[in-house]
């Protein structure tokens, strides 16, 4: 069997994983699309920064709580109420900071408080060298290594939510999982989500982001170390 042909079968089984695994209470499209308008309509009244932050305050500290949790993942798997998950991805779709914030929850120490900047404040000076910082280390500095218990959780609850939410909602998440793998170093991973959020969303710039570093075979700096 040769590689393309193997890439085949691995995105059948990642496709078989997460999109035919569908939660019993799982979030109908008329369901997702009624929370996107109220999102939009709290942006309108309200300013697109301060409404993401609003959005998110009490579902990102179920999220931040979850990622802290010690235990492994065959003890204690994170679980988002439905109404978490489903703040988590309508804010992912109507506003990137959204789900910048999310991404840096899981590649760094950043606090409840900081992350809530990256969701409301994106645009302060701090809070662009906090992101651009977290993304130069995993290009540039070899000493920053990822926290695979973290990485590992968060990606449980990408995986929730994409179970959750309509396939045509899924390319953020998707996008974030394909960062997330590249991180850590998952060889048999990290080519399988960016298809995925490409395939739903072609112009989505995280995946494509994370396609040129596999592609052109860019490691995280800590991986070239190895």
């Amino acid at each position: 069997m040769n590689d393309s042909a193997k890439s085949v079968l691995c995105e059948e089984k990642i496709e078989k994983n997460l999109s035919d695994e569908r939660l019993e209470n799982a979030v109908s499209s008329t369901e997702f699309e009624v929370a996107a308008q109220r999102f939009r309509q709290l942006a309108k009244e309200e300013g697109i920064e301060t409404a993401a932050g609003l959005w998110i305050c009490r579902p990102l500290k179920q999220w931040i709580k979850n990622l802290n949790k010690t235990q492994s993942l065959q003890n204690a798997s994170p679980h988002l109420d439905r109404n978490s998950l489903l703040h988590l991805a309508v804010g992912m779709n109507n506003s990137l900071h959204i789900r910048d914030c999310l991404l840096v929850s899981a590649v760094s120490d950043c606090d409840f408080d900081s992350l809530m900047k990256i969701a409301s404040r994106p645009h302060f000076e701090e809070t662009v060298k906090l992101v651009e910082g977290c993304l130069r280390k995993a290009f540039h500095d070899s000493s920053a290594h990822p926290d695979k218990r973290k990485c590992e959780r968060a990606s449980e609850m990408f995986k929730q939510i994409i179970r959750s939410i309509p396939e045509q909602y899924s390319a953020q998440p998707y996008a974030v999982l394909s960062y997330l793998m590249w991180w850590i170093g998952e060889p048999e991973q990290k080519n399988r989500y960016w298809k995925q959020a490409l395939a739903r969303d072609r112009n989505c710039t995280l995946a494509l982001i994370v396609a040129e570093a596999i592609v052109n075979k860019i490691e995280p700096a800590w991986n070239c170390e190895q």
